[in-house]
């Protein structure tokens, strides 16, 4: 384990949390047997387009339902939400959509956090929660970890891959892979072959 590092402007060390791994979500054609008959009467490289830009356009909507969802989860802004996110776009190269959620655990500061005799209470997860004898330095919320001055820890709330692990984005995620990227498949291929 690291020692605590001395930050700028408070005067004791502060404790830093892990870092959160990675989380992804992956759209592909491993079960779509369409794809395999497009193939055939198509070619090979009209139906690789093809299934390119149906991945892009099904990633693209499950990539936003994705994105609100962790924020309401989490208790953000959705407009703090997008700094937390890689997107690799499918191509005939590479027929797969993939979504990965990086980022640190968001600090007390980002859930209004407010100041009051007994601690500070603030609101990660959307939910209104007491922290007992913490107190705010700024806008960030501390708590000591001795009986002395120092140290201090740092309180954190969650954080975006954490967040896509759990409540309602799997389901979404086994939703588009299940229903929508099938009956998008279908919709663009019938354009061009005679099913």
């Amino acid at each position: 384990m690291r020692p605590p590092d001395k930050r700028k402007g408070c005067g004791s060390p502060v404790e830093r949390r892990r870092p959160v791994p990675d989380f992804e979500i992956t759209l592909d054609l491993a079960n779509l047997d369409m794809f395999q008959r497009a193939a055939v009467e198509l070619g090979q490289g009209k139906a690789r387009q093809l299934a390119a830009w149906t991945l892009n356009q099904v990633g693209g909507k499950l990539t936003t339902a994705v994105k609100r969802q962790t924020a309401k989860q989490l208790g953000v802004p959705y407009s703090d939400a997008p700094a937390s996110w890689v997107i690799d776009k499918a191509w005939s190269g590479m027929l797969q959509y993939k979504i990965t959620a990086t980022g640190k655990y968001y600090s007390l500061a980002h859930f209004h956090p407010s100041q009051f005799s007994y601690g500070v209470r603030a609101k990660p997860w959307g939910k209104s929660q007491r922290f007992a004898h913490a107190f705010m330095l700024g806008s960030e919320v501390y708590a000591r970890t001795t009986a002395a001055r120092g140290p201090l820890k740092k309180l954190m709330g969650g954080s975006i891959p954490r967040e896509m692990e759990r409540d309602a984005v799997p389901f979404l995620a086994d939703a588009a892979m299940d229903n929508e990227l099938p009956e998008a498949m279908e919709r663009k291929l019938a354009q061009f072959l005679p099913w």
